[in-house]
């Protein structure tokens, strides 16, 4: 029969407990299949993987049930059973968090694990990577906490307000934040500075055109005229040479896009009027 509980922080899932009532019929039912398995968990326990806890005793220190039941193959070569999850279409994270997370969860192919220090960090394929511990299993972060909000303003400020590539193959040293470049790049937007650099200058609208630029007439009839320089001329008469400054003076016509050439050597009118 199932046992009653004494309070209800010891409540765990009835289907946990059904599990175990079944498996306990089973191996009543089954004395070789029963043997095996109380040695198997004897040497379990002689090998300090497990150690046994009393029914409804609260310790100081963590203390985490896994659920399991005894497989026995007959086809193998070995006469010990094995140990199977009960959970078999759910993997659980971490028990401190109390939670199962499902196969079509989007963390499944992180393959996370919980370090001794209690952190989720992602698994992968690194294991025998040789590099630094904390770039083979980041740690894995929230995108929305106020943590990973923190973290990635420093690091932006790190990185002297760089970009959303640079912030990423910085954080991915020892951290893995979930939503990828969402949540890096909403905080590079948010930077004040940033967007006062990213800000287009404003452009002035053109004032409106004299008459003379929009009225059909015959070249150069109404012209505009500017100077470019001062160039260094120099001329020779004879064996001494003679060294001046010369303009270009551009005479741009207005009603068609011709444009005239000149050179002066002043910027007098008259100097404009000779050349």
């Amino acid at each position: 029969q199932l046992r009653f509980i004494d309070s209800l922080r010891f409540l765990n899932s009835s289907l946990d407990k059904l599990s175990s009532f079944l498996n306990k019929e089973k191996l009543a039912a089954n004395p070789t299949m029963s043997r095996l398995y109380t040695e198997f968990l004897r040497e379990y326990e002689d090998l300090g993987h497990m150690s046994p806890v009393a029914p409804n005793s609260p310790t100081d220190s963590h203390t985490f049930f896994l659920p399991h039941h005894g497989v026995l193959k007959e086809s193998s070569s070995t006469t010990s059973p094995g140990l199977s999850d009960s959970h078999g279409d759910h993997r659980t994270i971490s028990w401190p968090f109390e939670r199962h997370i499902s196969n079509s969860h989007s963390l499944i192919r992180l393959a996370p694990f919980v370090d001794a220090a209690g952190l989720l960090r992602v698994g992968g394929r690194l294991r025998n990577a040789l590099i630094d511990p904390d770039t083979k299993h980041p740690i894995l972060l929230p995108r929305d906490s106020t943590f990973t909000r923190l973290l990635l303003e420093d690091t932006h400020r790190q990185t002297l307000h760089g970009g959303v590539q640079v912030m990423l193959s910085v954080l991915r040293q020892r951290f893995w934040i979930l939503g990828d470049r969402n949540p890096v790049s909403a905080v590079a937007r948010r930077c004040i500075r940033c967007t006062r650099y990213r800000a287009a200058a404003a452009k002035e609208l053109m004032g409106q055109l004299p008459a003379s630029r929009v009225t059909p007439s015959r070249p150069f009839l109404n012209s505009g005229v500017d100077y470019a320089g001062p160039f260094s001329l120099r001329t020779w008469h004879g064996r001494s040479g003679r060294t001046y400054k010369g303009f270009l003076i551009l005479f741009v016509c207005f009603s068609t896009p011709a444009v005239h050439i000149e050179m002066a050597t002043g910027c007098l009118p008259f100097h404009a009027l000779s050349a």
